[in-house]
């Protein structure tokens, strides 16, 4: 294969291979360039632009959180509790609300230390417990992994005792995380 193209190949059961796909490197080939590649090497097929995870949806200025990942057996679920910038972006969540990265990461601290408690939309009963929890400041992700960041946030862990209220927040019903949390506004011109 040439540098920015690579294959996905199959095996056969009665022995050989054949590919099934390939990948083309967006920064290296345009699509026409792409089916050019493969008509001159004799492989046919149609051409399909990846269609990358959405990490957010936005609704107005306000960004809906995919569940990162999520464990039936164990009833945890992984996602973002908060959101200060995507890709360089301050983002307004829900509750008309910007938090700059140091006071997320401050109020993530805070958190773990003294409550860890989830609910249901702000209110109500206790119904699950934060069990993991990383600040993906630009400070942090260059330190731990040694890259810039495109989504500074909270990233949490939580932990569902209510059966019921794991299958809604899995099912899209309940998209966001309540960490039944209190903040202090401060008005700031935009």
């Amino acid at each position: 294969m040439a540098p920015g193209v690579d294959a996905i190949i199959g095996f056969k059961d009665g022995g050989g291979s054949e590919v099934q796909a390939l990948r083309f490197d967006a920064g290296k080939f345009s699509p026409s360039a792409a089916r050019a590649w493969a008509k001159d090497h004799d492989m046919s097929g149609t051409l399909e632009a990846a269609k990358p995870k959405k990490r957010f949806e936005f609704v107005g200025d306000d960004a809906v959180v995919d569940i990162v990942k999520s464990d039936e057996a164990k009833q945890i679920v992984y996602g973002w509790a908060s959101v200060s910038q995507i890709d360089g972006q301050t983002i307004v969540d829900l509750q008309n609300d910007m938090i700059e990265p140091e006071d997320l990461e401050e109020t993530a601290v805070e958190h773990m230390l003294h409550h860890r408690d989830s609910g249901v939309m702000h209110e109500g009963a206790v119904v699950g417990k934060v069990i993991a929890s990383m600040v993906t400041t630009p400070d942090v992700m260059k330190a731990a992994f040694g890259i810039e960041p495109s989504v500074v946030g909270w990233l949490i862990g939580v932990k569902y005792s209510d059966p019921a209220v794991f299958k809604r927040v899995v099912a899209g019903e309940l998209p966001f995380f309540s960490i039944q949390g209190r903040a202090e506004r401060e008005t700031v011109a935009r």
